[in-house]
């Protein structure tokens, strides 16, 4: 129900408004009507929601607490961040942090330099400045899920859009329409409910460490433990 007001509330403006917005223009192509796809920055000239504050805190914490990496995979991908800059630095310390290598002043910056997007993010001044700017660590999940709280708004405003847009399609059925608009809301609501998996390629390599540890632990019997005399 607040999904279809709020698409009839957007659709309310754009009919009043006498610079139609790019969601639902339409432009003629010989004899066609041309949909032109909405967009986040489209749909009312408003700036998405989100909180850089609390991005860079996330992002500090992981630097200042290894402990806090594996609490912050459980509640964000790396397309919950809103700054470009931001979704690199993530990714750069899980990749850190898969290889078991801590995220400081110094690793962090050669990861990203090693991706070759070093200086789009800031450089190594910037890298600094998150541990700087974050007071603790020990609020980690309440800044992830600050930031998770603002990503599911901003797809929530997409899907909105998309169902506006397509709702303006006359060649459409208009139940297949709810069945569509439906299924996106239900596809976010999934995300807020996800937690965290492991890909085959990760399960395969952590079975394969486990596997060499039994063997340089010198068992021959496959059997592990200590050894009782029976």
């Amino acid at each position: 129900m607040a999904l279809l007001l709020l698409v009839r509330d957007m659709a309310s403006y754009n009919s009043g408004n006498k610079q139609t917005s790019q969601s639902t223009s339409l432009r003629k192509r010989g004899e066609k009507d041309v949909f032109l796809p909405a967009t986040l920055e489209s749909l009312g000239g408003k700036v998405p929601p989100h909180s850089l504050e609390a991005e860079i805190a996330v992002l500090g914490s992981m630097m200042l607490d290894r402990a806090a990496i594996p609490k912050v995979i459980e509640i964000l991908q790396p397309d919950s961040f809103y700054r470009e800059s931001h979704k690199l630095i993530y990714e750069a310390i899980l990749g850190l942090f898969e290889r078991n290598i801590n995220s400081d002043y110094t690793t962090l910056p050669e990861e990203l330099r090693r991706r070759g997007v070093l200086e789009s993010i800031g450089g190594s001044f910037y890298i600094s400045e998150l541990t700087m700017s974050t007071p603790t660590a020990a609020n980690v999940e309440h800044y992830a899920r600050i930031v998770q709280e603002r990503f599911l708004k901003r797809s929530l405003i997409q899907v909105a859009g998309l169902v506006m847009t397509r709702a303006y399609d006359e060649t459409t059925d208009a139940l297949e329409e709810v069945d569509y608009a439906e299924s996106k809301v239900f596809e976010i609501a999934e995300q807020r409910l996800s937690k965290s998996f492991s890909t085959m390629k990760q399960l395969a390599h952590d079975t394969f460490q486990m596997i060499t540890k039994m063997s340089e632990g010198g068992s021959t019997s496959g059997i592990t433990g200590i050894p009782s005399g029976f």
